[in-house]
């Protein structure tokens, strides 16, 4: 499929944005998020993959032919590009601009005649649930429906491989977990190929066949996720101050400044947030020892309840994480 090599990419030939020539390959059927932090070249990368930016120097090659000798029209049958900005033309209706994407394939104009055409687009809006939609007009679309839509309009253009560059930019959470869904039941189901480019770090490792992760150092690392994990590459990759990567949950992980430990009895996701809560108010956890300890129990009529004790002497009991804090505070 899509191929690179010894690929710089970049604005002007004096400043090439990564320090190593890229020898790339998508792997076919596959899903393959491009990570990394702002600035280090992600969307400049994708645009170069598209043809919609030259490559400051290498080759980009479809099946062993140069992208750049290649005509537009051929190039838009084998990629389809998904950007985040809002169209230009928001009163068009949803299946108007559904329709655009077979524009490589005949003029838009004589696709009413078209059954081939025609049948494209509503396969397009059943594979993303926009069948309900295709008469509205965009701007009352919410950016969720929006940004189906734009994939959809990708399908239509039934191409093997589908480029996104910041698919769930904006979007609310249940929004940017239906997108990732969505863009991983295309790779199983339809044998699309992926490439996306997100800072959805937990929902790219979730879903990702392979991950691209861009350094700040202009350097590439590639592998499957649970791989680059284990290797300790996101680590390396955001080495920031005041929170860290946590690679046995795969989250990043606020760096809190604690006072002495409270021992912390319980299991479940009892214990979860209530380590979590106690951490983010300062306290520190532990298994073992501290002076103060804190026993969950769960069998209680009122619900979940929490038994502080100080100095194995019985101190109080609450029945909220709420209250816990406070109680806490005021020891």
């Amino acid at each position: 499929m899509l191929r690179t090599q010894k690929l710089q990419i970049g604005y002007t030939a004096q400043k090439p944005l990564l320090s190593e020539r890229l020898d790339l390959e998508i792997p076919e059927g596959k899903f393959v998020s491009l990570l990394g932090a702002n600035g280090t070249g992600k969307s400049t990368l994708l645009h170069t993959l598209a043809g919609l930016l030259p490559p400051l120097s290498g080759d980009i090659l479809w099946k062993n032919t140069a992208l750049r000798k290649s005509a537009t029209s051929t190039r838009a049958k084998n990629i389809a590009m998904v950007l985040s900005p809002r169209p230009i033309a928001p009163t068009l209706r949803v299946h108007e601009v559904i329709e655009l994407g077979r524009y490589p394939h005949q003029a838009w104009q004589g696709l009413r005649g078209n059954l081939s055409g025609q049948k494209a687009v509503e396969k397009a809006l059943a594979l993303t649930e926009l069948e309900a939609l295709a008469k509205r007009k965009l701007y009352t679309l919410s950016d969720g429906e929006h940004q189906k839509v734009m994939i959809a309009r990708a399908l239509a253009q039934d191409t093997p491989l589908i480029l996104l560059d910041e698919p769930t930019a904006h979007l609310d959470l249940p929004n940017r977990i239906m997108i990732f869904q969505m863009l991983r039941q295309l790779c199983q189901n339809q044998k699309k190929t992926i490439l996306t480019s997100t800072h959805e770090l937990n929902l790219a490792l979730q879903v990702s066949d392979e991950v691209w992760l861009l350094k700040r150092a202009g350097k590439m690392s590639i592998g499957t996720p649970e791989d680059m994990i284990l290797q300790d590459k996101f680590t390396e990759t955001f080495p920031e101050k005041g929170f860290s990567f946590d690679k046995h949950t795969g989250n990043f992980q606020i760096h809190h400044r604690h006072q002495s430990p409270i021992q912390l009895k319980g299991q479940g996701a009892a214990r979860h947030w209530t380590k979590q809560a106690l951490e983010k108010n300062g306290f520190s956890t532990s298994l073992t020892s501290g002076s103060l300890c804190v026993e969950i129990n769960e069998k209680t009529n009122a619900g979940i309840s929490w038994e502080v004790t100080q100095n194995q002497c019985k101190s109080s009991t609450v029945f909220s994480i709420y209250e816990l804090i406070n109680y806490l505070k005021n020891a």
